[in-house]
C-alpha cells in the first residue's frame, strides 16, 4: 500500500483538491513543505495512485511512497482496546 504526494503552491489548493477527489483519492493530508503545500493523497489502491501520479505530474510535481506492509501496523491499536462498563 502505498500513497501519493503531491507538492502544489497554496494557490492550487482547490484546483488540485478536486482532480485528486476525481481521480479516487480517500483522503487528502495537507502539510506545509517550504514555500508549498505537500499533499499526502490516500487511494483504495496502489493502481489508483500510480494513475493519478501520472495524470497530475504535468502540471504538479508527485512521487509515489510505499508505506510498507499495512499489517505490521494498522490493528496495533486493538492491543491497548479494554472493554467499558457504563452504568445505567
Amino acid at each position: 500500500m502505498g500513497l501519493l504526494v503531491v507538492r502544489i503552491e497554496d494557490v492550487d489548493l482547490d484546483a488540485c483538491s478536486d482532480w485528486l477527489w476525481q481521480l479516487g483519492a480517500t483522503a487528502i493530508e495537507e502539510r506545509p513543505d517550504g514555500d508549498r503545500l505537500a499533499l499526502f493523497v490516500g487511494f483504495p489502491d496502489d493502481g489508483l495512485a500510480l494513475a493519478a501520479r501520472s495524470i497530475l505530474n504535468e502540471r504538479w510535481p508527485c512521487r509515489f511512497e510505499s508505506t510498507g506492509d499495512e499489517s505490521a501496523w494498522r490493528d496495533e491499536w486493538m492491543k491497548w482496546i479494554e472493554p467499558i462498563h457504563v452504568a445505567g
